[in-house]
């Protein structure tokens, strides 16, 4: 079984720390998000799956490794033009969640694909502990990933951004800022790298 760090995807920090990320931005100048919030929501492909989610048994990270390595293809592409920010209306989950879970989700069109946004945020008791995941699907399909999670206990760690591939050289990025309410959507055009080839082999 794998260790509890391992679970997380490799870094995408580099499309945080580029200098055209809006979500950097807005985390350093806690910018009041621009998207607004409906009050249902439709069909969901992440189902009621995340209503189970914790940093142990039913672990927030796991997924097929199919998706795994998707989510470490897109990864390892490096940014090289910021397209922009994606403006989306999230609808957040109407149904019966425990005290302290949210879950929303949004839905546009891009390069031709249908891309399909989850965002969840659980707050758990005994020991206190929180989890934080966006995942991307593409046509219907997971396509990304990332999240953070984090104890009372003192251990805790981050794989956001979450990152999918739209076309071979397109990218869609999601992360969350502290204080604001929906995450960040942004698209990049993006340059293969040496790890990228590796991953796809």
């Amino acid at each position: 079984m794998a260790k509890w760090s391992e679970l997380f995807l490799p870094s995408a920090r580099h499309f945080r720390e580029h200098q055209r990320s809006i979500a950097a931005r807005v985390r350093r100048q806690n910018i009041v998000a621009l998207e607004r919030a409906a009050e249902s929501m439709g069909r969901c492909p992440l189902g009621g799956q995340w209503r189970t989610w914790d940093l142990h048994g039913h672990d927030f990270r796991q997924v097929s490794q199919r998706v795994r390595r998707q989510c470490e293809a897109a990864r390892a592409l490096i940014p090289d033009r910021h397209v922009g920010r994606v403006k989306l209306t999230w609808l957040i989950d109407g149904g019966q969640s425990p005290p302290g879970d949210t879950h929303c989700h949004a839905e546009t069109m891009a390069e031709g694909r249908c891309v399909h946004v989850d965002y969840v945020r659980r707050t758990m008791g005994g020991p206190g502990r929180s989890l934080q995941e966006c995942r991307i699907f593409v046509d219907g399909r997971l396509e990304g990933r990332g999240g953070t999670g984090g104890s009372a206990l003192g251990f805790g760690d981050s794989d956001l951004p979450a990152v999918a591939q739209l076309t071979e050289s397109m990218v869609l990025t999601v992360d969350v800022v502290p204080a604001v309410t929906f995450p960040i959507v942004e698209v990049w055009d993006c340059l293969r790298s040496d790890s990228a080839d590796a991953v796809a082999e």
